[in-house]
């Protein structure tokens, strides 16, 4: 079987028949050849396969990841770092005023934004811009923010 690699598309395939060279010739620009993909946890560098390093895994995980608002609070909750009443009032789009130390370093306008984000939000994104400051003001890790949303590295 032959494997073929386009570049410009990120596109890896393997014709059932053997392609005729009119086949080949229709092919997009810069279409090659190649070994197929080793594992899923490579990608191909333009010229050969590479594996994908423990952290471009995680930096692909926290592009992706999302988490409901109200697992999100239960996870906090089972963890410690808010009551349920906390919990509550934060899924609701009401931010504690007790977690009010959370929000430190942010400006008026940044707080403005997270708190309607909050209101609005049925999900939160692991790269939501505020979310590394929240919790790194809550004492709360990368990781075990990742951990939160179910990454197993």
């Amino acid at each position: 079987m032959k494997y073929f690699y386009t570049p410009s598309t990120n596109f890896l395939f393997a014709p059932i028949d053997p392609p005729t060279d009119e086949e080949i010739a229709a092919y997009p620009e810069g279409t090659f050849e190649t070994s197929p993909r080793p594992d899923p946890d490579y990608n191909f560098d333009g010229s050969e396969w590479v594996a994908i390093t423990d952290a471009e895994k995680r930096d692909a995980f926290r592009q992706s990841a999302i988490i409901a608002k109200t697992d999100l609070s239960r996870a906090f909750v089972s963890a410690g770092y808010m009551t349920h009443e906390e919990a509550r009032s934060a899924v609701i789009g009401q931010w504690p005023d007790t977690k009010g130390a959370w929000l430190a370093g942010m400006t008026t306008e940044q707080r403005q934004n997270f708190e309607l984000d909050l209101a609005g939000a049925t999900t939160i994104r692991r790269n939501y811009e505020h979310l590394n400051l929240v919790a790194g003001n809550a004492g709360i890790t990368a990781e075990q923010l990742d951990a939160i949303f179910g990454y197993a590295g």
